[in-house]
């Protein structure tokens, strides 16, 4: 493993969530690596401080007696929906039918929304590791034709890379996975604010909830991060869908595009 490959992995080798070979594989490196050993145990020992900054925190009387309050149990939808319909102990076969096929019907609903916005969520949290780790690249390149061929070759992916206007620039690309698929990353520097294009095909969006805009012929949308900080934007073009996230107004991003 190369010392990018190794440093994707930091924080999960540091909280113990990997599988033993690649435990074994990133240790390999360690050993051969100073600047690598040196970077995971000033990460480790800041996490440690972070840890014990926040368990030593207590919170005030008002705040435990306010979670105690909401933590007492109240009956829920779907318990006072059962206990109506079997009231007095009598089985009610109708409602008992309504009842089962309302709950399967909320379960669908809530499955298929959480699968089809993956994509948003990986995409975001790939967009925030990138940021922890200083836009540590697989490619580092202005050349749209050589991040062409990049994804080109790793992922088979013929892409047409977005112009852009002003003060932004090319970064380079590397390799993330959504819904276990390789997707490129796309890196860029919108003025002194990163952001990540992430391109790939049936991402199975669920844009219910984002706002539609058309420019240049050419379906936009717009929604929020989880996170509250970041902007997304996204649209269809040559096969492809293309996903752009950064901290920056989605009008600004959308500003600086000047073809998709």
């Amino acid at each position: 493993m190369n010392c990018n490959s190794v440093r994707k992995y930091f924080y999960a080798f540091i909280d113990n969530e990997l599988d033993v070979e690649r435990n074994i594989e990133i240790l390999a490196h360690l050993d051969m690596c100073y600047e690598c050993s040196t970077k995971i145990e000033i990460e480790r020992v800041i996490q440690n401080r972070v840890k014990e900054s926040v368990l030593s925190i207590s919170a005030p009387d008002s705040l435990k007696r306010s979670i105690a309050v909401m933590a007492n149990p109240r009956p829920s939808f779907f318990s006072s929906l059962k206990e109506k319909l079997f009231a007095n102990g009598v089985l009610k076969p109708v409602g008992a039918f309504v009842s089962l096929l309302l709950i399967i019907t909320v379960f669908i609903v809530i499955l298929s929304y959480n699968m089809q916005n993956e994509a948003f969520h990986i995409a975001e949290s790939e967009y925030h590791h990138m940021l922890m780790n200083d836009m540590e690249t697989d490619i580092r390149s202005k050349n749209k034709n050589a991040i062409k061929g990049y994804i080109l070759d790793n992922v088979g992916l013929d892409v047409d890379l977005p112009d852009f206007r002003g003060n932004t620039k090319l970064i380079g690309a590397s390799l993330s996975t959504i819904n276990d698929k390789s997707v490129p990353l796309v890196y860029y520097m919108i003025g002194n604010v990163p952001a990540a294009l992430y391109i790939g095909r049936d991402f199975d969006l669920n844009l219910s909830k984002a706002k539609r805009e058309l420019i240049n012929d050419m379906v936009i949308y717009k929604t929020d991060g989880d996170c509250g900080d970041c902007k997304i934007i996204s649209w269809q073009g040559d096969d492809n869908q293309y996903i752009m996230i950064s901290k920056i107004n989605s009008n600004r991003m959308i500003g600086v595009l000047t073809s998709i």
